[in-house]
């Protein structure tokens, strides 16, 4: 369980700190984009609203955010042995791990996130996960794996 709930952290808290500072380099960043379409006769001939378009694209961003700072907090949960949290991130990583596969199809940087994805809901149902989880204890249990003496 140490190692699903590492590589959740680690990957949500990486896509967090990326999407953090894209949603403020679109920000930042906006005025210049209305510029730029005012200045530019063939973005305003796409037959859309690109002004929109970027709003809609922080909107997006800033939801991704939210959802990685959600799957650091399952992911914690569920090293407590939380089972609802383990559930949660199960499917939030399944989630997660098919938004990035479909983007990995236009770029190659996604599939990091996928292989993370994969990694934490099968670490989370197999080997002696049931087990870890099935234990009920006064004070906390190490993972398995975990070193717990030097």
């Amino acid at each position: 369980m140490t190692v699903a709930t590492a590589v959740t952290a680690a990957a949500s808290g990486l896509a967090a700190v990326c999407l953090g500072f894209m949603l403020i380099a679109l920000l930042v960043s906006r005025d210049r984009v209305d510029e730029a379409v005012r200045d530019d006769p063939e973005l305003q001939d796409l037959g859309f609203d690109v002004v929109a378009a970027v709003e809609v694209f922080q909107w997006v961003v800033a939801g991704l955010l939210l959802w990685c700072v959600v799957a650091v907090v399952l992911a914690l949960a569920a090293h407590q042995r939380s089972r609802p949290a383990r559930l949660v991130l199960a499917v939030s990583a399944g989630l997660a791990g098919l938004v990035s596969f479909l983007l990995g199809l236009l770029v190659i940087f996604p599939f990091l996130w996928t292989a993370a994805c994969v990694t934490s809901v099968v670490l989370l149902f197999t080997g002696r996960a049931a087990e870890w989880y099935a234990v009920r204890s006064a004070g906390p249990v190490p993972a398995p794996g975990a070193i717990t003496e030097l």
